[in-house]
């Protein structure tokens, strides 16, 4: 019977620690996605034109606010919204989700000759803590993504589980990202002109 426990205890561990993202940070210790893109084949003009349409088209909203550089067409600068799947995680009889998740970000993209980089930092994220047997928010949360110490259910009994919560909105959050970053790429090396 204790091997049948030791075995179950390991298992737990090794999926907690499987579920648990592991954030970019820069040198700081923020987290930070980014990455310096070499291509070829565009001119720096082309290449800026096709982030633009990308900015445009894919990061709008309402509150979404573009700084374009002067003349010299290298830089742009966003802000942008991503919505994030409901996060469920089970709690003894009943369970817990994190619903309304919204990230936040700061999207920048620098244009150079046969290559451009790409930063996404300021991440703010926030989400409804909901009960499910009740359906009723208990927490609403506004945090950093890289924050561990947010207050989200605090289980004084059984902190592992608000640790687990935590981590599955984060891996979810950085899944989100680099879908988003994975179609910036792709748009980028698209060599069909876009306009």
């Amino acid at each position: 019977m204790r091997d049948y426990r030791i075995a179950y205890l390991l298992l737990l561990l090794l999926a907690s620690i499987s579920i648990q993202a592991q954030l970019p940070t820069n040198e700081k210790g923020e987290v930070e996605y980014s990455e310096v893109v070499p291509l070829e084949g565009l001119t720096t003009e082309q290449m800026y034109n096709k982030a633009k349409l990308w900015i445009v088209s894919t990061l709008k909203s309402g509150d979404n606010m573009v700084e374009l550089s002067g003349e010299s067409s290298d830089q742009i600068v966003s802000t942008g919204n991503l919505v994030i799947d409901d996060v469920w995680l089970i709690g003894g009889k009943a369970g817990y989700d994190a619903k309304n998740i919204r990230l936040n970000f700061k999207f920048s993209i620098f244009i150079k000759e046969d290559r451009y980089k790409y930063v996404v930092t300021n991440f703010t994220l926030t989400y409804d803590v909901v009960y499910d047997v009740e359906l009723r928010v208990i927490e609403s949360v506004v945090t950093d993504l890289g924050d561990t110490k947010a207050s989200i259910l605090e289980n004084k009994k059984n902190p592992e589980k608000k640790e687990e919560f935590v981590a599955r909105i984060k891996t979810a959050s950085d899944q989100a990202l680099k879908e988003l970053i994975k179609d910036f790429n792709d748009t980028m090396k698209n060599p069909v002109d876009d306009w």
